[in-house]
């Protein structure tokens, strides 16, 4: 679980937003999901308000172009896939193209379309599988590792932009934002916990699955927010007693 008292407000908005991002693609065949979201998606954009009311951002033509780059190395790797998936005279190359194109399609065809949250979703997950090491021997063969880097390397760096943005707006909270933070902090934990309970009492592996995506995401969260406390602590007993007079 997540201990809030160790995030930043900008933590706890990220958070948010991935959880958002994570149960938005179950919500139509699901009306537990339905219901959740219900919950949390008005506190998330009066939360979203209150922390970048009416401010135009610095970072807008960054992610613009971060964007830009992560969806060319998408269709760079999709357009490669597909010209090896035709050729006849290396038709070796053939089933690893397809079987990877087939990978494409089941995660999203067109997924340089969505949002930035909902690509940033869905090319995470076709990374992770595009790392298992039956795919990196298919990529290995047909000489598309270099392409899948590239894919990672841009969605990192989306990640990045996206990461500094927000701290960066997040600065100037106002008391009403923090007063919100504590709202969603509340629909947050429950959140968790009713999908903990799907998980435990219905034994279905759709909820299980959820449980495991959602426990992940908040111990990545976690792992940074300990990180950056155990350097807060360290920079703070590394600082020099003054000479005494």
């Amino acid at each position: 679980m997540i201990s809030f008292s160790l995030l930043l407000t900008t933590d706890v908005y990220d958070v948010s937003h991935r959880m958002i991002g994570i149960l938005e693609p179950l919500e139509a065949e699901n009306p537990e999901i339905a219901s959740a979201l219900s919950r949390i998606q008005p506190v998330f954009q009066r939360f979203d308000k209150a922390l970048f009311k009416e401010r135009k951002s610095a970072y807008t033509k960054l992610l613009e172009n971060a964007d830009r780059k992560r969806d060319d190395s998408f269709l760079a790797l999709r357009h490669y896939l597909v010209s090896c998936s035709h050729r006849t005279d290396v038709p070796e190359y053939r089933e690893p193209a397809a079987r990877l194109l087939e990978l494409i399609r089941r995660h999203d065809w067109s997924a340089h379309r969505s949002g930035y949250t909902k690509e940033s979703t869905i090319l995470g997950s076709m990374l992770t599988e595009l790392a298992e090491e039956n795919n990196v021997q298919a990529q290995t063969a047909i000489g598309a590792a270099v392409m899948v880097d590239a894919l990672k390397t841009a969605q990192r760096e989306f990640a990045q932009v996206m990461s500094e943005k927000t701290e960066t707006e997040a600065q100037d909270d106002t008391g009403a934002a923090y007063l919100i933070r504590k709202e969603m902090e509340a629909v947050l934990d429950k959140t968790f916990a009713f999908i903990d309970s799907l998980a435990d009492f219905t034994g279905e592996s759709k909820w299980i699955t959820l449980k495991t995506t959602l426990d992940e995401m908040a111990a990545q969260v976690m792992a940074v927010a300990r990180a950056r406390s155990s350097r807060e602590d360290s920079d703070g007993s590394d600082t020099p007693e003054p000479p005494e007079e």
